[in-house]
């Protein structure tokens, strides 16, 4: 999710490449992708306010690209017994994908190897699982992206 920051003062904006702009009364609006909007209260003093952003990826429709190796969403999720895993890449790349609880611990090892271009499935069988949360990571040469998995309970 993509968050685009807007405040205002007078009208004016701060930094027109960013949409960043500035309250005179401490609130900060957020819009995500899908839409939805939200405004909150910042409890401070009112003074002079700089936001800074690391890492952060402002993207508009001219500059979307596609990203090499997309890990897309798990389903069924929550899963029961089985879930899957679609994968679609650009061109064959090494990767691997593997699910983690949420200490971070490795479940298991889904695939390791080169993965082919196009898209891709894989299957994991969820009922050795324990109930609860776990994330699926996909790790490639280009990125990492990281999916949650719900698991119901199998018995």
């Amino acid at each position: 999710m993509t968050l685009v920051f807007k405040a205002k003062t007078k009208n004016k904006i701060i930094n027109p490449k960013t949409s960043i702009y500035l309250f005179t009364v401490p609130y900060i609006k957020a819009t995500a992708n899908s839409g939805k909007k939200i405004t909150r209260p910042m409890p401070a003093p009112d003074a002079f306010w700089t936001f800074e952003f690391d890492n952060c990826l402002v993207a508009t429709t001219s500059q979307t690209t596609a990203i090499p190796t997309e890990l897309g969403l798990v389903f069924p999720n929550p899963a029961f017994r089985t879930a899957t895993i679609p994968v679609e890449n650009n061109k064959a790349r090494h990767a691997s994908i593997r699910v983690t609880d949420t200490l971070g611990k490795m479940v298991e090892l889904v695939f390791d190897g080169i993965l082919p271009a196009g898209k891709s499935t894989f299957s994991i069988e969820t009922t050795t699982y324990k109930p609860g949360t776990y994330f699926v990571f996909l790790k490639s040469e280009t990125n990492v992206q990281v999916r949650k998995l719900i698991v119901q309970g199998n018995q």
